[in-house]
């Protein structure tokens, strides 16, 4: 595996693209699939989607999410960790990798220190959920990890920060759009969505679900226009080459070598079932699920299958060299 970790600006080279392009409209949608998308009655303001939101700067984010705009939601330090993915693009995963390596290379003596416990709400901390959750920040002991699924300029770090560790993740869209139906439909509370797995695909495709647009959400951050400190992944990857992933977010962190004994040690507590639990806290019917990659040649339609291969040429084209091809085809 070869991430590209980047602190420099990769503007020079790209032409900008239009950021107030449309998404694809109701009438395009059935004309391309020949569908009646019958959930598009159903549309909850502001921004007039099929799930509940909130609006924060023209950007849907979830109801239960607050702090969006804040950039001193907590003080960074040298040793911090935020993994920054679009949802279900194997997030869960990451951070366990993450709190795995620190308890190998920096065990806390204190049994009570937020890295012992499974339970990421404490040890790897979601920091835009409400504060009665997530606590003071700044009152956590280092090593810190950390998740966001912010927008990149809704990051809640300054601008000018280039050392504050980021770890971004991608995965396959048509993977990412399966696993997110499946998350809505486990807390649908939070979302109240009333369409088909058939209508989903579609609404997913044209960027009216959590988090908005997924395409353009990984762009922003591919760009990097402020030029973080960003280890970028990509899930398949990943899990093709495990051993590989560890020593990468081993040496992003800044530790020495990691054994071949280490390494299986974390290899083994981070497989998928030994990791239940590190959502519970959420809600009791979020499961973290296997995390196959290619799982949606069993569940998305083919006949929408390829406009997602479409779209992702149309916005990421312009980083095929950091890309699988499979996410184009």
């Amino acid at each position: 595996m070869n991430p590209v970790n980047t602190s420099e600006d990769h503007q020079s080279n790209i032409k900008d693209k239009d950021m107030e392009e449309k998404p694809a409209g109701k009438e395009d949608i059935m004309q391309r699939t020949g569908r009646h998308v019958t959930s598009f009655m159903k549309e909850y303001p502001p921004l007039k989607l099929p799930i509940l939101h909130q609006d924060v700067e023209g950007f849907s984010y979830p109801i239960h999410c607050g702090n969006i705009l804040d950039k001193n939601i907590f003080t960074p330090r040298h040793d911090d960790c935020m993994v920054v993915t679009f949802p279900r693009s194997g997030t869960t995963w990451t951070l366990e990798l993450l709190r795995s390596i620190h308890l190998i290379q920096n065990p806390p003596e204190n049994p009570l220190h937020p890295l012992r416990t499974l339970n990421h709400q404490v040890s790897a901390p979601w920091i835009n959920l409400p504060r009665h959750r997530v606590g003071n920040l700044d009152n956590k002991p280092s090593p810190r990890i950390m998740k966001s699924h912010n927008q990149y300029q809704h990051l809640n770090i300054l601008p000018d920060n280039k050392t504050f560790r980021i770890v971004h993740v991608m995965r396959e869209p048509r993977d990412v759009a399966c696993s997110s139906y499946h998350h809505i439909q486990a807390i649908n509370h939070f979302f109240g969505y009333m369409g088909t797995w058939k209508e989903y695909q579609e609404h997913f495709l044209e960027g009216k679900m959590e988090s908005g647009d997924y395409w353009r959400f990984n762009e922003q951050y591919l760009d990097n226009k402020h030029g973080f400190n960003i280890l970028y992944l990509i899930y398949e990857q990943m899990q093709a080459d495990k051993r590989d992933t560890i020593k990468t977010l081993n040496n992003f962190l800044g530790y020495e070598k990691l054994s071949d004994q280490q390494i299986d040690t974390i290899l083994d507590a981070t497989k998928f079932e030994n990791m239940k639990g590190t959502q519970k806290s959420l809600n009791d019917n979020i499961k973290v699920l296997n995390g196959i990659s290619g799982g949606y040649k069993n569940q998305l339609d083919d006949g929408v299958s390829k406009f997602y291969a479409e779209k992702t040429e149309n916005i990421l084209g312009r980083f095929s060299d950091r890309l699988p091809h499979s996410y184009f085809e």
